[in-house]
């Protein structure tokens, strides 16, 4: 809590949500971390707005035993007073329900999906655009069969938009941002092997954002082997505001 050049500083791990301090009268602006991992020490507004946590790999969003969470709020204290803060994840959740198209289910088998390009930071309260030298790739799932369902969290990575690319075919490597998070699909046909990537973002043409508390649900299709088409994997995106659902 920062009220002109005062500091207060107060950490909490006993999970009953709700603090208690002693402020002056005045206003104050509030940030709030959740699942850190550890208290955080006294931080500077300035370090505040610059906080972000190391992420080591998927499960090292949730080693806290929760996903990174934060709220920042403004707010004027006259006497005693209930505060509700409104936390926010700090983290995108992508939906994903593959499947072999079954004109061709007897021919490609699926061997694995993984997240590429994720970001290996997460900040709290500013927006985050993973760097070439601070991205990560998840460790690969495993899968059998025609059909896949899973879902990842991935911190956001705002990568913008290429507003050139108005087809699905396009939203390939050649024109995608360097650090653009992606699904990267294995399969096999006979002694070919396969490899689809798809790159996450607000729509499946030229969009390259995952914003922070979105749900973005991708329906994926794989309807022939040419990897060099993007038509083979026939995908729709769906993003919902996490703090709606």
């Amino acid at each position: 809590m920062y009220k002109r050049q005062i500091r207060k500083h107060l950490f909490s791990d006993d999970g009953a949500g709700q603090i208690t301090a002693t402020l002056i009268r005045g206003d104050y602006d509030v940030f709030v971390i959740a699942n850190a991992g550890g208290d955080t020490g006294e931080l500077t507004r300035e370090e505040a707005e610059r906080f972000s946590l190391s992420v080591p790999g998927e499960s090292g969003l949730t080693a806290a035993g929760g996903l990174p969470m934060s709220a920042r709020l403004s707010v004027s204290v006259s006497g005693t007073a209930v505060i509700p803060v409104s936390l926010v994840r700090c983290t995108a959740k992508v939906t994903l329900s593959l499947r072999v198209d079954e004109r061709i289910a007897g021919e490609i088998a699926l061997q694995s999906v993984r997240v590429g390009h994720a970001p290996g930071t997460v900040a709290l309260f500013s927006d985050n655009r993973a760097a070439e030298s601070a991205l990560i790739d998840y460790a690969k799932r495993s899968v059998t069969g025609n059909a896949f369902s899973g879902t990842f969290y991935i911190p956001e990575n705002l990568q913008g938009v290429n507003a050139s690319i108005t087809d699905q075919r396009d939203k390939s490597a050649a024109n995608a941002p360097r650090c653009a998070s992606y699904l990267l699909i294995r399969a096999v046909r006979g002694d070919k092997v396969l490899s689809y990537t798809v790159y996450l973002g607000e729509n499946n043409t030229s969009d390259f954002n995952v914003r922070a508390n979105r749900h973005y649900r991708l329906d994926i299709t794989l309807v022939d082997d040419n990897t060099a088409d993007m038509r083979v994997a026939s995908y729709t995106v769906t993003v919902e505001d996490l703090s709606l659902i």
